[in-house]
């Protein structure tokens, strides 16, 4: 089937390219036909069911076939196509990356209504020095359709590589944008809010572990003590000068009372080395930037 438009069709006809001719056509997915005398004249208007162009004038603008059927054969054979496309010949999926290979050309992931496709295209023009590049490479490019536009090969090396292929520009230059604006209007966090978020996740990991002489007392104590930091250390960020002072006490003196607890759970050996370690680098971390916070704003 063929999809011309009526204006085409109109042109073609004018230029002495339609005469007498008795085939009918789908124009835009109705049946549409054209009156033409013998010099080429348009005698009547586009309506239904008249004359149109014979399929050798069709075939020298338009394929038969189109590019999800080359995939849908592609996929069910040893044989690849390719296919031309106005004053271009283009390689589909596995097609295009034994041409890529043969001559160093890039593939391109080009988008369709039905979804996206890995397509790479040369000037037709080009086709003879292609055609040596696959002889030389033992692959023998044979001619499929009187027309010459479509042509199939056997052989080569059609594995996917991603290092062929080249995003479109669009979604490249997108992601630049993406990435920017991330980067510039993305809000920095101080650490110390990442290093609290980490000794929840080591408290709420460790307390339902431990022994249940341990768990309800001090394993719950914990948990709260650590909540409270980052609540406090939250207050601290949105205050202003001085106003900061008590939240931030209040972080340190929870940092003291977590050490404390945990020094005792590794003592008897409630806890291992290990996961000792874990919690006094996590809570040294929080120490040392919220002592540098009140020395700030003591001052």
């Amino acid at each position: 089937m063929c999809v011309l438009s009526s204006l085409f069709i109109e042109s073609l006809l004018q230029r002495n390219v339609c005469r007498e001719w008795h085939q009918t056509i789908y124009v835009r997915g109705r049946l549409t036909a054209i009156v033409g005398d013998a010099d080429g004249g348009v005698q009547g208007s586009i309506r239904p069911a008249c004359r149109a162009l014979p399929p050798s004038v069709m075939g020298c603008y338009f394929n038969e076939m189109t590019e999800r059927e080359i995939l849908a054969k592609q996929s069910t054979g040893e044989r690849m196509y390719l296919l031309q496309m106005g004053m271009f010949l283009h390689a589909y999926d596995r097609a295009a990356f034994v041409v890529a290979r043969v001559t160093g050309y890039r593939i391109r992931r080009v988008h369709r209504s039905w979804g996206d496709l890995l397509m790479l295209g040369f000037a037709a023009p080009q086709l003879d020095s292609v055609r040596e590049r696959m002889v030389a490479a033992g692959i023998e490019l044979r001619c499929d359709d009187e027309q010459r536009r479509l042509w199939s090969f056997v052989g080569g090396d059609d594995t996917f590589d991603e290092a062929l292929v080249d995003e479109p520009r669009v979604m490249v230059v997108q992601d630049r944008m993406n990435n920017l604006v991330s980067q510039t209007h993305k809000p920095q966090e101080p650490k110390i809010f990442s290093d609290g978020d980490k000794l929840l996740d080591l408290v709420m990991t460790l307390v339902p572990k431990i022994q249940k002489l341990y768990r309800y007392n001090l394993g719950s104590e914990m948990l709260t003590l650590s909540i409270r930091m980052n609540l406090e250390m939250r207050q601290a960020n949105s205050a202003r000068g001085k106003e900061k002072l008590p939240h931030i006490n209040m972080v340190l003196d929870c940092q003291g009372t977590l050490e404390l607890m945990l020094r005792k759970l590794h003592d008897h050996r409630v806890i291992s080395s290990e996961q000792h370690a874990q919690f006094i680098v996590t809570l040294t971390s929080i120490g040392k930037q919220a002592n540098g916070w009140k020395n700030y704003y003591s001052e």
